[in-house]
C-alpha cells in the first residue's frame, strides 16, 4: 500500500497556477458584469456631466431674417447636477441668447431632469430647410455641449 502512494503524482506547480489565475479571471469578469457601472471612488473619476436632448424643433420662416427660434428639450443625464447659461451659438454664429431659462439667464439642472429652452436664432438668413446646424450651449463652469440637428 506504501508503494502505490508513492507512485501517485500531484499537479505541477505551473499547471497549478493557470488554473487559478483563469478562475481569478473568471471571478473578475463575473463581478464586472454585476454591477451597473464601475464605482468612481475605484476608477478615480469624478462627477461627469453629460446631457440628451429629447427634441428638437425650429420655429419661424427658413430662409427669412425675421427672429426664427430653435426650441430643445434638453436632460441632464450625467453623475452631477450643472447649471446653463443663457449663452449659446448656432454654427459659430456668437451672441445668440437661450430663452425661457429664468434664475437670472442661468438654470441648474439636476440629474435626470429635463428643461425645454427656446434659442433666439437671429442669423441672416436664419436657418435652412434640409441644413445641419450645430448648437453649442455653454455651462457655468466652462464647459460646452454641442449637438446637431437638422432644420425641417
Amino acid at each position: 500500500m506504501k508503494k502505490s502512494l508513492k507512485n501517485r503524482r500531484a499537479l505541477s506547480l505551473i499547471v497549478v497556477s493557470f488554473i487559478l489565475i483563469a478562475a481569478a479571471i473568471a471571478l473578475s469578469i463575473a463581478v464586472c458584469e454585476l454591477l451597473p457601472k464601475p464605482p468612481e471612488i475605484i476608477i478615480g473619476g469624478g462627477p461627469v456631466e453629460e446631457f440628451n436632448v429629447s427634441s428638437m424643433t425650429f420655429f419661424g420662416t427658413s430662409g427669412t431674417t425675421n427672429t426664427n427660434y430653435i426650441n430643445m428639450t434638453i436632460q441632464n443625464t450625467g453623475s452631477s447636477p450643472w447649471t446653463l447659461t443663457n449663452a449659446a451659438k448656432v454654427n459659430s454664429v456668437t451672441g445668440l441668447t437661450v430663452k425661457s431659462i429664468g434664475n437670472g439667464g442661468a438654470t441648474n439642472l439636476n440629474c435626470s431632469r429635463s428643461k425645454s429652452i427656446n434659442i433666439s436664432v437671429t442669423m441672416n438668413p436664419s436657418w435652412v430647410s434640409g441644413n445641419q446646424y450645430n448648437i453649442t450651449l455653454s455651462l457655468a463652469d466652462g464647459n460646452k455641449f454641442t449637438y446637431q440637428g437638422t432644420a425641417p
